[in-house]
């Protein structure tokens, strides 16, 4: 692959899967690839709509691809849409869990470094 057909394939995924997901309430994207660890905002259209996780309109994206990589983890640079970054090597965990109101939903996932297993990053969405 090179960085050209990634921007072409990132651009022809965004505007035949995010109305979609928009559409069906999706709360968490959870994709891989680039190797780093990125967490968004809740996000449509590449803008943010919101910078709190609680009942989000639009979906959070996480990009999960910091296991490692033989040519060392990549700088995820920057944009206004990213909560969180990180080139460490590390590993994410979802859990689902009932809120402590009746008919509430946690979905939580959190990033862990592979080094020691310390928490470098975590969100909680609520429904």
């Amino acid at each position: 692959h090179n960085k050209k057909d990634c921007g072409y394939f990132a651009r022809w995924l965004r505007v035949l899967g995010e109305d979609m997901l928009f559409r069906h309430h999706v709360d968490l994207v959870v994709q891989a690839h680039q190797h780093n660890m990125q967490r968004s905002y809740p996000l449509h259209d590449n803008k943010v709509t919101s910078r709190s996780y609680e009942t989000p309109s639009t979906p959070v994206y996480v990009l999960s691809g910091a296991a490692g990589n033989r040519e060392r983890n990549g700088s995820p640079g920057d944009a206004p849409w990213q909560a969180f970054k990180s080139k460490e090597v590390g590993f994410g965990i979802i859990t689902v869990v009932n809120g402590a109101k009746k008919g509430e939903r946690r979905l939580q996932f959190a990033f862990h470094s592979s080094a020691n297993g310390t928490e470098l990053d975590s969100l909680e969405i609520t429904k």
